[in-house]
């Protein structure tokens, strides 16, 4: 079995529902901001509020409380954190 803490289960979370804007790995393209260096990254009450109250939805990221608990958007945190500790390629 696969536990819901695990590195796979963070990273399914984050492909069915930020890879397509924010990229494989986190690693966005360049037309939107860069959340592995994003400060909403730094703690689990400021992510909730941008990942699943929608907070940052007048800027074009939508809040996915209808389909995200906020135990949901911490395994994605967790993902993304994991994501920029493993740093910057070709920066």
């Amino acid at each position: 079995t696969c536990p819901l803490t695990s590195t796979w289960w963070r990273g399914a979370l984050y492909g069915g529902f930020c890879l397509v804007c924010h990229g494989f790995g986190a690693i966005s393209g360049g037309v939107l901001p860069d959340i592995r260096k994003s400060a909403h990254l730094q703690t689990a009450d400021a992510w909730r509020k941008v990942v699943v109250d929608g907070e940052l939805a007048s800027l074009g990221m939508p809040g996915h409380g209808k389909y995200l608990d906020p135990a949901m958007a911490e395994l994605i945190r967790g993902y993304v954190a994991r994501q920029a500790a493993l740093g910057y390629p070709g920066r």
